[in-house]
């Protein structure tokens, strides 16, 4: 009897093992399969490096297409493919912006439009074309710089990679004596956000800028604040 009872308590352990060990392959296969999920970018998987992360962040984007009713959602951390009814060749409206935004100017200095619901900050009277407007989510920031520095510094990152995503109409690109474009990850305060950098020099002054536009939430949405600022901006030199 107490024979029996001795084998009885080994095949329960067995059993247990067995079914610890499938749960554990179980946890493991499901882990490799949310890792390997194209459509779910994790900055901070304990499979995916830093840098290959940010790549398929950029391949993510790369990938995204007009009109698909699909978006990509940035939540600091992880971005991920969501429906967008918004993103359709039915709506054109604007959609993501308003038909009217308002429009910031400084005399023989700048201008532009930016989205409604924008608030200037950190404004300095000394440089009145060095400005920052943000929603609180998304960030406009516009500064003079040095071209070559700058393209320089973004080209060594592995922060930022060209783009054509954000559409330079010919009747702004002309009066840029040249230019390249982002998309990008950038912190602020902490908060790592996505959007898109513009770099020009100007062909109407000695004056070159960056453009910085960046949130969190949908790339689209950030996209089309991108385009307006940047579709929008003039050196002014009158």
């Amino acid at each position: 009897m107490k024979k029996l009872s001795m084998i009885a308590l080994i095949f329960v352990l067995l059993l247990t093992g067995c079914s610890s060990g499938n749960n554990g392959d179980d946890k493991e296969i499901k882990r490799m399969s949310d890792t390997n999920n194209k459509n779910v970018i994790d900055m901070n998987t304990d499979t995916v490096t830093g840098t290959d992360a940010k790549a398929e962040f950029f391949e993510l984007v790369k990938n995204s297409e007009a009109g698909d009713g699909k978006g990509i959602n940035w939540d600091g951390n992880k971005a991920s493919v969501i429906d967008d009814e918004m993103n359709s060749f039915d709506i054109d409206d604007g959609g993501y912006v308003s038909e009217n935004p308002p429009k910031y100017r400084e005399e023989m200095l700048i201008e532009f439009r930016y989205p409604e619901g924008f608030k200037q900050v950190d404004v300095n009277p000394d440089e009145l074309d060095n400005c920052h407007f943000t929603d609180g989510d998304d960030e406009i920031i516009v500064k003079q710089i040095n071209y070559e520095e700058m393209v320089a510094a973004i080209e060594n990152s592995d922060d930022y990679k060209q783009t054509d995503s954000v559409h330079i109409q010919d009747y702004r690109s002309k009066y840029f004596d040249k230019y390249m474009l982002y998309v990008g990850l950038k912190d602020f305060e902490g908060i790592t956000k996505a959007g898109y950098t513009l770099i020009f020099k100007s062909a109407l002054e000695d004056r070159s800028y960056i453009v910085e536009v960046y949130g969190l939430g949908n790339i689209n949405s950030i996209k089309a604040e991108a385009a307006l600022v940047m579709n929008s901006i003039d050196v002014l030199w009158y």
